[in-house]
């Protein structure tokens, strides 16, 4: 419960301080207890989550043993001072032919448990497929860094979302600034689509999109195309009035095993978010993207650089 309430927190904090960046770190307290089997999946990839939520480090910590007290209020300190040193006066000027602009897009992977959305995540990140099935607690968060053309870097910030979560009070805050949002379904199981997709495309719009002019790219995706289709999914005159319904931008039948489409549907959703990206000013992170010579800078002493402390 107490890790589930971070993005409330944090979100909170953001909002008060805008539109200052606070320097912000995530602690781990009582590492000197049990952890819960749950909550230890979710750790596996706690440096993606703090890049991708807005923490500066993570750390475990313990109070009864006095375990990385003193390292993280050192390292918050560094951050703080990092701001007060670092600052735009000092960088030197360039000329816009050496800038490229660099955009941070929130993209959510949202649908029913068992429709294969962590493979697909992981076949477009790492073009790696894990037969074996492990149920998403909670959200796992991954990354990938894109090349969108001779100016324009994207960072993608890729969130699974588990497929009880619809059912849940989180998704509010998993679905909070998201830019782009695939719903994936099993074609094999249409009940994955009429009864999966269709409410979690309705909990979507309710929860993200800003008013009727401003829709947030979301394209309906059709998993393990390399098993055998059922009911409507077989009919392509049924499923484009499916998603003229429930207004999905478009369709796709992919495979995570075969590695069919997967590139396609996430290069497709950037094109509908980079084609939005002046309407969504208050989703999308955007920053130069430059090569800047600090050997003049005054360096700050940190020993330990790594995001994540245990």
């Amino acid at each position: 419960e107490t890790y589930d309430n971070v993005i409330g927190w944090k979100n909170f904090i953001d909002s008060v301080n805008s539109p200052a960046k606070l320097p912000c770190l995530l602690v781990a307290n009582k590492c000197d207890l049990e952890l819960d089997d749950v909550l230890n999946v979710t750790m596996n990839s706690m440096e993606n989550y703090c890049q991708a939520v807005g923490f500066s480090c993570y750390y475990k910590v313990s109070n009864m043993n006095n375990t990385n007290i003193k390292q993280s209020l050192q390292s918050l300190i560094n951050e703080i001072m990092k701001q007060r040193i670092i600052s735009p006066a000092k960088f030197p000027s360039m000329s816009l032919a050496n800038t490229k602009q660099e955009y941070t897009l929130k993209v959510l992977v949202i649908g029913d448990i068992g429709t294969g959305k962590t493979a697909l995540i992981q076949r477009y990140v790492s073009n790696t497929f894990a037969g074996a099935y492990r149920s998403t607690i909670g959200t796992d968060i991954a990354m990938k860094k894109i090349q969108y053309n001779d100016h324009t870097i994207v960072n993608l910030h890729i969130w699974d979302i588990a497929g009880q979560e619809r059912f849940g009070i989180m998704t509010h805050l998993y679905y909070k600034r998201a830019a782009g949002c695939l719903i994936v379904f099993d074609v094999s199981k249409p009940p994955t689509l009429t009864n999966g997709a269709a409410k979690w495309k309705v909990d979507f719009d309710n929860k993200v999109n800003i008013d009727e002019n401003t829709q947030v790219p979301c394209l309906l995706v059709g998993n393990k195309c390399d098993l055998l289709k059922e009911g409507i999914i077989s009919s392509e005159t049924q499923m484009t009035e499916f998603c003229q319904r429930n207004k999905f931008t478009r369709w796709y039948e992919t495979s995570a095993r075969d590695n069919i489409n997967i590139g396609k549907v996430f290069l497709t959703l950037v094109e509908e978010m980079m084609q939005n990206i002046d309407t969504m000013k208050d989703v999308v992170k955007r920053r130069p993207s430059t090569v800047v010579d600090i050997q003049n800078m005054t360096p700050i002493s940190n020993n330990n650089n790594r995001c994540c402390h245990v």
